[in-house]
């Protein structure tokens, strides 16, 4: 299996594709350089078998109108106990209103109404989220996902923040799947908002991956506090604690290894 964490800048587009041609992609977010929509066509994918929503923000959705109108998705994961009436509200009443993307996804929202049946077993993927009556900002309800991709463990948290990892951290089955993570992917693209230090009491992953643009929203500055809690790995010739796709560009990996 090829894993991508692709560099969207302070955005969010993570692909995956198995050996036997099942795509997964979590987050649809576009950079200059880099769109979903492009890599689909780049890649000769005619469908993507599992699509996760992990924020309902724009950087996470942004490139979803292309994509939709290039690919056939299959399957939408995301937070359920979020409305697409509720979303719409929230994003009223949030400056910048309600953008093509956004309509875009309320309407897949409307559409997939289905029990999501995950179309990527083989990973071991485990899906965790807050309630929506506990929480009205669209970060702490973001969708979390745990994979298994060859040897490694991985972890996409969305924009989880301190708040939010706390009431997860009450969920055993969350903190029994934390344990095992060693690829962590930070929340909220490395922002402070989005460290909690009580997750590493559970987790000490061998390497953290901010994906991440130019230095703004306090992004680098976490680094260092991250890098406290990583083994480190060797990735293009160095050990590392801390990868940002900012410096390294789009990481891949195939399961044992990220380069």
């Amino acid at each position: 299996m090829e894993i991508k964490i692709h560099d969207v800048g302070h955005g969010s587009f993570i692909s995956t594709v198995s050996d036997d041609g099942i795509v997964a992609i979590w987050d649809c977010g576009r950079g200059t350089d880099c769109r979903p929509s492009k890599w689909a066509a780049d890649s000769g994918i005619k469908t993507i078998h599992h699509f996760a929503v992990t924020n309902y923000d724009e950087d996470h959705i942004s490139d979803l109108c292309d994509l939709r109108s290039s690919v056939e998705i299959q399957r939408l994961m995301r937070n359920k106990t979020v409305t697409p009436m509720a979303l719409e509200a929230l994003k009223k009443s949030q400056p910048g209103g309600v953008t093509d993307a956004m309509e875009c996804l309320l309407d897949m929202m409307k559409r997939y109404t289905q029990p999501s049946v995950s179309a990527i077993k083989s990973t071991n993927p485990a899906y965790f989220y807050n309630q929506y009556k506990d929480f009205d900002g669209t970060n702490n309800l973001s969708l979390v996902t745990f994979i298994d991709c060859g040897a490694q463990r991985f972890i996409f948290p969305g924009d989880l923040e301190v708040d939010g990892w706390k009431k997860l951290l009450e969920n055993r089955e969350f903190v029994h799947r934390l344990k095992k993570v060693n690829i962590f992917i930070a929340s909220h693209h490395g922002r402070e908002s989005g460290y909690c230090p009580d997750v590493f009491d559970h987790c000490e992953p061998d390497v953290v991956i901010f994906s991440d643009g130019p230095s703004i929203h306090n992004t680098q500055e976490t680094a260092g506090v991250y890098g406290l809690h990583a083994k480190g790995i060797q990735f293009r010739g160095e050990k590392r604690l801390v990868l940002t796709t900012r410096k390294d560009k789009t990481i891949t990996g195939n399961g044992y290894q990220l380069w």
